[in-house]
């Protein structure tokens, strides 16, 4: 695959095995999603420089959950599972394919509207509900290669609460379905070109297990009642 040549490659850091792949799971994706009318650039020469500034250990991993995920929103497809929508049957076939378990009565709570995501026991996202990405304007090659910290802002005392709750959460100290009490708050792209917002609203929280009874991370629902952009158009 090449390079697109409005992409700016620092010479001397092009790999020429995980370069490659990583930009082709980034246009495979874009163009999964433009299917159900969402706009996701691929790849661009912030998310490019990003990856190629990381160990080969990292972008080794970065391409291993793009792979899961691709590979996820294909089965899907075929299972004829919908993907816009309602997303709690997309949600357990996702979690259930990576071998991770929810409480039994999560999603008799989880409400049809509500977006979904889903993170390992490092806090890295491994799930979103599809139509988020209507409230990014981030580019596939960014959203995988920079944390959640890094792409989006959100006032820091709420930031704190939701950094003990995942602790807590993930220790053991809540366990259940939990509904936190989080504020609702604003959350906002930090250097994209659009800085889009979303006001959001937490509804639900719990724990994931491994089959083997470990651990495997936790699952956030919210609803977003606003959003909007802080570039005039």
């Amino acid at each position: 695959m090449e390079i697109n040549m409005s992409i700016k490659v620092p010479k001397g850091r092009v790999s020429t095995e995980t370069l490659p792949i990583f930009l082709n799971y980034c246009v495979e994706l874009s163009n999964m999603v433009s299917a159900y009318n969402i706009q996701i650039e691929s790849y661009n020469t912030i998310g490019v420089e990003k990856f190629l500034s990381l160990s080969l250990e990292k972008q080794l991993e970065i391409l291993t959950v793009m792979k899961t995920y691709s590979t996820q929103l294909m089965e899907a497809s075929a299972s004829k599972i919908d993907l816009i929508g309602d997303n709690r049957k997309y949600a357990w076939f996702s979690m259930r394919s990576m071998g991770l378990l929810p409480p039994d009565d999560l999603f008799d709570k989880i409400d049809e509207k509500d977006m979904i995501e889903v993170y390992d026991a490092a806090s890295i996202q491994i799930f979103r509900s599809l139509e988020l990405y209507r409230y990014m304007s981030y580019s596939f090659s960014e959203i995988f290669c920079f944390t959640w910290m890094d792409l989006f802002t959100r006032d820091s005392f709420v930031f704190k609460r939701i950094s003990e709750t995942v602790s807590q959460i993930l220790s053991g100290e809540i366990s259940g379905v939990y509904t936190p009490n989080f504020p609702v708050h604003y959350a906002e792209e930090i250097f994209s070109n659009k800085k889009i917002w979303i006001k959001m609203q937490s509804a639900l929280m719990c724990r994931l297990y491994r089959i083997d009874g470990s651990v495997g991370g936790f699952l956030h629902t919210f609803k977003i009642p606003e959003h909007g952009s802080l570039v005039k158009t």
